[in-house]
């Protein structure tokens, strides 16, 4: 599918929800109503055709890349939660075999066979730990059901392409359909309502026409990472543009797009628990593309632990009712990061049993510096 097309698919998409939404005045009106009835019709054979360039009649996914991408979330999503358990439990050996990234997955398909197979063997090895970090069996189960169609899919390439080919042919023939329904639709609809309900006019042509033409496809896009290299994207990250109510999250490869608005000045918000909130204002004209490169810094809690003035080493500082703990080094200095939003209360111990609180508030992903006193 070529980018014209998956903007008028795009399109399909807004036109549907606009008809949903004013479905009560629209329906007084009935030749109106039966087209749009006929829309609706086939803008659902429309998204069968368009699962079958992915789907077969079993309900498993053909496509080679889809497949790829399915597991490649899946198993990434697991392998964040399970390296915070290791580090959380100081587990040096989990620590190394779950620091996994987008990058490590681009390999031939029977070295990503295997790749995938000692992962998910370690992660079936420490279910019972990772249950609280909802790591749970069921995902386990489906990323190894995704992995075998991945590898009876990649011996059967010629099935997979003759199945594309032909949903493809059929999705062309369906938006020739479509369009014409649409034809109709709209002579109908601006004749009738353009006088009583203007606005309502007003929102169907912008549904219609935004994505119809790539001068009017205004989109920002964001990278988002963890490291200043670029080297590790995160995850389900949230990119927002508040003041339109859009959201996007990352996919694996750390990208969200946001399309489909009005020209004009905005700021993006990423966010993602455990590291600090960044706002990037922009500016940008209708039709325009813009992309950011953004790195996240995570939260952070530091301090110094002294005992009558003097840093000690060794001490355990953590929070409490929670997994976070580190020791202090050599100057008496911790450093706990990744700490989510909210109130908590941080608490230094030493073997001797002595301990001393304080309470503290992360918001926004501050950093906070809280030195400890005995």
């Amino acid at each position: 599918m070529d980018n014209k097309q998956s903007r008028r698919i795009n399109m399909y998409t807004l036109v549907a929800a606009f008809f949903l939404k004013y479905a009560t005045i629209i329906g007084t009106y009935i030749p109106l109503l039966g087209q749009i009835v006929f829309f609706t019709d086939q803008e659902k054979e429309l998204q069968l055709l368009l699962n079958q360039q992915g789907y077969g009649s079993k309900g498993k996914t053909l496509s080679k890349e889809s497949l790829r991408a399915a597991l490649i979330e899946l198993v990434l999503s697991m392998t964040h939660k399970a390296k915070g358990w290791a580090l959380i439990s100081k587990n040096k050996e989990m620590i190394e075999m779950f620091d996994i990234y987008a990058s490590d997955f681009k390999v031939k398909d029977n070295d990503f066979v295997t790749f995938v197979q000692i992962i998910m063997q370690n992660i079936t090895s420490n279910i019972t730990a990772l249950i609280p970090y909802n790591v749970l069996a069921a995902n386990v189960t489906a990323a190894n059901t995704i992995l075998a169609d991945f590898m009876e899919v990649k011996d059967s390439p010629k099935q997979q392409i003759a199945v594309t080919k032909t949903a493809t042919d059929a999705i062309v023939k369906q938006i020739v359909i479509i369009d014409n329904t649409l034809t109709i639709i709209d002579a109908l609809l601006i004749g009738e309502f353009s006088m009583s309900n203007p606005e309502m006019v007003t929102e169907y042509n912008n549904d219609r026409l935004v994505a119809n033409s790539i001068s009017r496809h205004t989109a920002v896009k964001a990278h988002v990472y963890s490291d200043l290299a670029h080297m590790h994207p995160l995850m389900d990250a949230q990119v927002s543009i508040v003041s339109l109510n859009r959201t996007a999250h990352t996919s694996f490869e750390g990208e969200a797009e946001i399309v489909q608005f009005v020209g004009g000045a905005y700021t993006l918000s990423i966010v993602s628990p455990g590291y600090v909130q960044t706002n990037i204002p922009f500016a940008i004209a209708r039709g325009k593309h813009v992309e950011f490169n953004v790195v996240l810094k995570p939260t952070l809690i530091h301090g110094k632990v002294t005992n009558k003035g003097i840093p000690v080493a060794g001490y355990n500082v953590n929070i409490v009712n929670t997994l976070f703990s580190v020791m202090t080094d050599e100057n008496g200095e911790y450093n706990i990061y990744m700490v989510l939003d909210g109130e908590g209360v941080l608490e230094a111990s030493n073997e001797g049993g002595d301990s001393v609180s304080k309470s503290f508030t992360m918001v926004n992903g501050q950093t906070l510096k809280i030195d400890i006193a005995f």
